[in-house]
């Protein structure tokens, strides 16, 4: 037979060469692999690989996605809705609840995502922390937890009421730069524990940590930027009501003088003339002196606004015509 396997001894060679074979002594290693390949092919290991590969990918992707969330919402409440569901679709749970420590002490602020059927329920609701419960037990030791239905109440007596379709849950602390900002719980229906999942949850923690620290940060620095604007408008509006000129700041007996002058002649329709060096606030106070005149009042008409004109551009002739 004339094929690719002819110079392959013990394939096609004729019985005579066989038994010639046979009592050619093999070395031991040789002899160990012709009586591996009676017993069968070496096991292949593809598909595991290919399983945890698939894995690794997931964990991936899902980490890429909560880092590509947590730089696209700056609203906690929207962010927060958004990982959820991420985190539901990759890890097939029922349920998401994430816990984050409020701006009051002694609150927590609770977002759940409910996936029933096709429809998903997002509500946000505050409460107190309660003594034993699975979630002040992750929040104060900062130790995560993994059980069933038996374990919840055997282990948390004062757990809310769980709900029919919980079979297994875990909780994991949030935590990021040494201080905890909330947990992350997942529920699913099945008996399928989260605890061999622990490896791919403790990175998807700390995505979502992150986040939460940025938001909050986020919200109190906004917060405080709005705070700032009220106490600016708060003063401004004690500087008019003191002094009623919101663009001169003083409280010197002169100026005092030269602003009760200015409330005296802005009522009345005739010229004034402003002496001063440059830069004392002549204009400052010619336009303390149209703002108090009929002239800019519009329910008084006619009205007209204030014109700046620099006296060195212009002639003596244009300037006798503006005033």
């Amino acid at each position: 037979m004339s094929t690719a396997f002819g110079n392959i001894a013990g394939v096609t060679d004729p019985l005579s060469h066989r038994s010639q074979l046979d009592e050619f002594q093999f070395p031991a290693d040789v002899l160990s692999l012709r009586s591996r390949g009676r017993l069968g092919p070496y096991p292949i290991k593809g598909e595991s690989d290919d399983s945890e590969l698939l894995k690794e990918k997931g964990r991936s992707r899902l980490l890429l996605e909560l880092a590509w969330e947590a730089l696209s919402n700056q609203d906690i409440r929207e962010l927060v809705r958004a990982m959820m569901k991420r985190i539901k679709s990759a890890t097939n749970s029922d349920g998401v609840c994430i816990f984050v420590v409020g701006p009051k002490e002694n609150e927590l602020d609770v977002y759940a995502l409910d996936c029933q059927l096709a429809t998903n329920t997002f509500k946000k609701t505050s409460q107190s922390p309660f003594a034993d419960t699975i979630a002040t037990h992750v929040l104060r030791t900062g130790k995560r937890w993994a059980g069933a239905r038996e374990q919840v109440y055997a282990t948390f007596p004062n757990e809310p009421p769980l709900t029919k379709k919980f079979g297994a849950g875990c909780m994991l602390p949030l935590s990021c730069h040494r201080r905890i900002v909330g947990a992350l719980g997942l529920v699913r229906g099945m008996h399928r524990p989260y605890s061999d999942e622990f490896y791919s949850l403790n990175g998807v923690s700390t995505k979502v940590a992150l986040a939460l620290e940025n938001a909050l940060a986020y919200r109190e620095i906004s917060e405080l930027k709005d705070k700032l604007a009220q106490e600016k408008l708060y003063l401004e509006q004690e500087i008019r009501s003191e002094l009623k000129f919101d663009q001169i700041v003083g409280d010197s007996p002169a100026l005092r003088q030269v602003l009760e002058l200015v409330e005296t002649v802005a009522p009345n329709d005739s010229t004034v003339l402003l002496l001063g060096e440059t830069g004392t606030g002549k204009e400052l106070i010619a336009r303390a002196i149209h703002d108090h005149s009929r002239r800019k009042d519009p329910s008084s008409p006619p009205t007209s606004p204030l014109l700046s004109v620099s006296a060195r551009t212009i002639s003596s002739r244009c300037l006798l015509a503006y005033l």
